[in-house]
């Protein structure tokens, strides 16, 4: 047997003999993670320094994840999320989205919240599900991967995803794709609720820019548990900065119709497994219910990449005949 013994902070932790293991994998996992969050912390490094150590640390995570995957269930999960944020910053100019990507992958807590039958149960709850179906039709789902965010105050520096305008039609090239976003928590304009452009949908897609607070043309107010605000994959949005002292939480819900291809990840899992991602663990649940049967799953860049077709809502502008994805995650 193995085990973590104390060493200088010079030192990695390591196995040693003679003692338990799995104090020994959590001291190895935290000192990747750790790692990975001091290469994106140093302000001492350069930008291009700070994204090649945060992508070396993720190899290390996903090469940890591989051994453990037998016997930890998201371990899988785990090392495919840390793939693809590796791969969002090949051609990152500064550390801002590995700040961004990795919040979530350091944090337990967050993944326990993103996990718990709560959270989950958002977006079956009859309300909800009932308003969206009036709006695309009864046969209308959402998908099984949802978006939990939490935001801290805004500080110099990087900013969180969200804070840039972008499209949600970047996340899987849903055909008319809606996203339903709910306040987890009492939500007043200083603490930087969701801005929406008026008309936005109507217009050619623009590039990815931080939202500043005071922009005319953009509508947003103070948010209550309770509350929701539901647009189009068109409808151009952001964040407002967080200027408050306290954590922002909020959660992202999506929906599309069967009758389109949908995005594999958001529908099985970033692993890719064959079942519905989440139905092993909440397929008991009164208040679960699976997406149809027989989606036509593809992978969700390959969705993405596509200009939107037709709209059933309205008109689309031509200019998003010249659509192209955003070349890192903002969203």
């Amino acid at each position: 047997m193995h085990a973590f013994i104390e060493v200088d902070m010079g030192d990695k932790p390591a196995l040693q003999p003679n003692a338990a293991i799995g104090p020994a994998v959590r001291a190895i996992a935290g000192g990747v993670l750790a790692g990975a969050r001091k290469a994106i912390a140093d302000p001492e490094r350069s930008n291009q320094d700070a994204v090649h150590d945060f992508r070396r640390a993720m190899k290390e995570w996903r090469a940890l994840m591989r051994l453990l995957a037998p016997f930890i269930p998201e371990a899988e999960r785990w090392r495919t999320e840390a793939r693809d944020h590796a791969r969002s910053l090949a051609h990152a100019r500064d550390g801002s989205a590995a700040l961004n990507a990795f919040d979530g992958l350091s944090d337990p807590a967050f993944r326990a919240a993103l996990t718990c039958a709560e959270f989950n149960q958002i977006p079956y709850l009859a309300p909800l599900r009932a308003t969206v179906r009036r709006i695309l039709g009864a046969a209308a789902f959402s998908y099984p991967v949802k978006v939990l965010r939490a935001v801290y105050p805004e500080r110099s520096g990087p900013r969180a995803r969200g804070r840039y305008v972008h499209y949600d039609y970047a996340v899987g090239g849903g055909q008319d794709m809606l996203t339903s976003w709910l306040p987890l928590m009492e939500i007043p304009v200083r603490l930087g609720g969701l801005a929406v452009q008026t008309g936005g949908h109507h217009w050619p897609p623009q590039p990815p820019r931080p939202l500043r607070g005071s922009e005319p043309g953009w509508a947003t107010t103070s948010y209550q548990p309770g509350d929701v605000l539901i647009f189009h994959c068109l409808t151009p949005h952001a964040a407002l900065p967080n200027t408050g002292s306290v954590l922002r939480i909020s959660g992202d819900f999506r929906w599309q119709t069967p009758d389109h291809p949908a995005p594999s990840e958001l529908v099985l899992g970033p692993a890719g497994r064959g079942w519905e991602v989440f139905s092993r663990l909440f397929h008991d649940q009164p208040w679960w219910e699976p997406v149809p049967a027989c989606l036509d799953l593809r992978p969700r860049a390959d969705l993405a990449a596509r200009q939107p077709g037709h709209s059933r809502f309205f008109a689309v502008h031509p200019g998003w005949q010249a659509w192209r994805p955003p070349p890192s995650a903002v969203h």
